[in-house]
């Protein structure tokens, strides 16, 4: 009795954890904000349509989650925008 009540509270914090990862899904996707995040290795974690669409429409690549700024981004805008996500990566803020 016990392993099915611990079971039972398990899947119903599973479920609201899927709940909530969806809804912050759906807050990401339906924005006109540029929205992204990278990991310390600066590959990208998440990306939102605006900001895919942005970089399509501006410098004609296409980018996709997994993929490293390093390589991803053209060499015009390459090293400015490693500096902004390092300066991020050690908490500093910038606009």
């Amino acid at each position: 009795l016990l392993n099915i009540t611990v079971i039972t509270e398990s899947k119903k914090f599973e479920e609201a954890l899927r709940e909530n990862e969806l809804k912050l899904k759906a807050l990401i996707e339906n924005t006109t904000d540029l929205i992204w995040s990278i990991d310390s290795n600066f590959y990208f974690t998440t990306l939102n349509s605006s900001f895919k669409k942005l970089l399509k429409k501006y410098y004609g690549i296409s980018i996709k989650i997994g993929d490293s700024i390093i390589d991803s981004l053209p060499e015009e805008i390459k090293m400015s925008w490693l500096n902004l996500h390092k300066m991020a990566l050690k908490g500093e803020s910038f606009s």
